[in-house]
């Protein structure tokens, strides 16, 4: 079970001194994916062509974007009121860090590693197979911190969310077969900006 959490920052605007006319808000929100404990790579190998696929568990990022932005904004008050959402746009989604660390056998992990990618998928449907996105690359196996670096995406995620993907994992690309069990940790940061139609509840 993969832990996900989130920090939110809103802003109410706009909003009229007559209740019954509707108002705006927008905001900026960060979802996170995080591996409860150690992943052993060895045990995701398909040995004949080196490779080791992680899976995130429960990664539907554009969902639990907007889950989080209506869940928050049912807490909003207006007067004391509740509120009713509409309109919800989500705008600047980016890739904001990768944090994956080595927890055991680093230095064979610098030595075999060729490449490591994270990928964000959806299934298309004409297509028939499951299309998307890199959102980051291999740069470097930091020997000081136990952490695999990368280059991150700066594209603008926005449009490619609406297409609902649900699979993203790590992808590794050793030289040669690895002797030894080598495990991994990952947190995977997204942020996000936000925006809604918003009015005031009465009974």
């Amino acid at each position: 079970m993969k832990k996900i959490t989130y920090t939110l920052f809103l802003i109410s605007l706009a909003i009229s001194s007559c209740k019954k006319e509707p108002g705006f808000s927008m905001g900026s929100n960060n979802i996170v994916y995080e591996s409860q404990g150690s992943i052993d790579l060895l045990t995701n190998m398909t040995a004949f062509i080196n490779t080791s696929t992680l899976y995130v568990d429960n990664a539907s990022p554009y969902y639990q974007m907007l889950g989080q932005v209506i869940a928050d904004a049912k807490e909003a008050k207006i007067d004391g009121n509740g509120t009713e959402i509409s309109n919800i746009e989500l705008s600047n989604v980016k890739i904001s860090e990768i944090q994956l660390r080595c927890t055991n056998n680093l230095s064979e992990l610098r030595n075999l590693l060729g490449n490591c990618t994270l990928e964000l998928q959806y299934y298309d449907i004409p297509t028939n197979s499951y299309t998307g996105l890199t959102l980051g690359t291999f740069t470097e196996v930091n020997m000081q911190s136990a952490m695999v670096e990368f280059a991150l995406s700066q594209n603008d995620l926005s449009t490619f969310m609406k297409n609902r993907p649900d699979r993203m994992f790590l992808k590794f690309n050793f030289n040669s077969l690895p002797t030894n069990s080598i495990e991994v940790k990952y947190k995977i940061f997204y942020s996000f900006e936000y925006s809604y139609d918003e009015r005031e509840l009465k009974d």
